[in-house]
């Protein structure tokens, strides 16, 4: 009985002392992963611009970019692209003296005779007027309606309707040259659309990213330049410049890197080269593509994937903000194998049965960013499993 109540003080005597003690202050835990300095967007002076890459069809940067503004020479994009449903590049077109108009020009003297072709080498090189308006005149004589409206009016209610097939569904032609004129308008959103139909175009493409040609004629050669600056730049493979009063500097740039392909568009700038520079590099600073299934992809990948006999079948591509990257994880889910008649492969952070995949796939290996499935493939044996220690 004495030792209980010795045993009971001493029980008391202890609560008392801890009720006295101050409770301890939480440790601060880091996040992670550790904060990083966010990539600021650039300032740009163009009115509007957006970034778009190919891989997701996803908007890196965008400034108004469904506000209608006017295209300048960018809308011969358009203008060739309509000629190519109407004409073949061999077909033999005569320059009319009344079409050549003024402004940027290839220099088309009158009577002279050159194929589709060079025509619309002769309107995206060096941003041909002349060029733009003998293409829209002989085209658009073919047209029904040349009669009531002329043929180079045809010829833009053409455009305008395979505009709207195209999904173009803010860009409006008044002239397949670009001139300043009223109601002529297009937005940055349609003028990537614009640039990714011509790159996808065998024929458009190469003439894109041109930087100097000699095209021939009936008459001689007509020698001419891109107005592209950027032409020539690691990784720049068109598209399209433009210039007038009313729309400032205009600018489409394709740039091809590693494994994607992005779109600036910059309108109504008044340093369309800088603008573009400044919005490259943001893309390029501030987004990671992620080759998902790349065993060097992600930290620790090849090594789990290596220690279970297993490997993927190719890979896929995710652009994510660069910071979240490395929040990137993975899980295997691995269905079990026979070997001596007994189970040699496990479920490696099991969270439920893979599902039924092709003909010789062991299970699947899950990408996620925190909770969230980025993307799921099949993995296939590549020798008999060895779990690591």
């Amino acid at each position: 009985m004495k030792l209980c109540r010795l045993l009971l003080g001493f029980v008391l005597a202890l609560i008392a002392i801890v009720a006295r003690v101050p409770p301890v202050a939480a440790w601060p835990v880091a996040p992670y992963p550790h904060s990083v300095p966010p990539v600021l967007a650039p300032q740009i002076t163009a009115r509007a611009a957006l970034v778009q890459e190919n891989t997701s069809d996803t908007r890196l940067y965008q400034k108004e970019p469904e506000t209608a503004i006017a295209p300048a020479s960018t809308i011969k994009l358009l203008t060739a692209i309509t000629a190519l449903t109407l004409g073949a590049v061999d077909e033999k077109i005569q320059a009319k003296k009344d079409d050549l108009v003024g402004g940027s020009t290839m220099g088309l003297k009158p009577g002279d005779t050159l194929t589709l072709g060079n025509l619309l080498r002769g309107m995206l090189i060096p941003s041909g007027n002349d060029a733009a308006t003998v293409i829209a005149d002989a085209e658009g004589a073919k047209l029904p309606d040349a009669a009531t409206l002329g043929s180079v009016n045809a010829f833009v209610a053409r455009m305008n309707a395979v505009g709207v097939e195209r999904g173009l569904t803010g860009t409006h032609a008044v002239n397949p040259s670009g001139l300043d004129a009223p109601g002529m308008t297009s937005t940055a959103r349609d003028l990537a659309r614009l640039a990714d139909l011509v790159l996808a175009d065998p024929i458009l493409a190469p003439i894109v990213r041109t930087q100097e040609a000699t095209i021939p004629s009936a008459y001689g050669t007509y020698p001419v330049k891109t107005t592209n600056e950027l032409l020539g730049t690691p990784g720049v493979i068109g598209v399209k410049t433009g210039t007038t009063d009313e729309a400032g500097q205009n600018l489409i740039l394709a740039v091809a890197e590693n494994n994607h392909r992005l779109i600036i568009v910059v309108l109504g700038s008044t340093d369309r080269y800088a603008d573009a520079r400044a919005l490259l590099a943001y893309a390029r600073s501030a987004w990671s593509w992620v080759a998902l299934g790349d065993p060097q992809g992600l930290p620790g990948l090849a090594h789990a994937l290596n220690a279970w006999g297993v490997t993927t079948r190719g890979t896929k591509i995710v652009v994510m903000d660069s910071k979240l990257v490395p929040l990137v994880h993975y899980t295997l889910l691995l269905s079990p194998v026979s070997a001596g008649g007994g189970t040699t492969a496990s479920v490696i952070a099991a969270t439920g049965t893979p599902p039924a995949g092709p003909s010789g796939a062991r299970g699947v290996i899950i990408f996620l960013l925190g909770d969230g499935e980025l993307a799921r493939m099949d993995v296939f044996s590549t020798s008999a499993p060895m779990p690591p220690a």
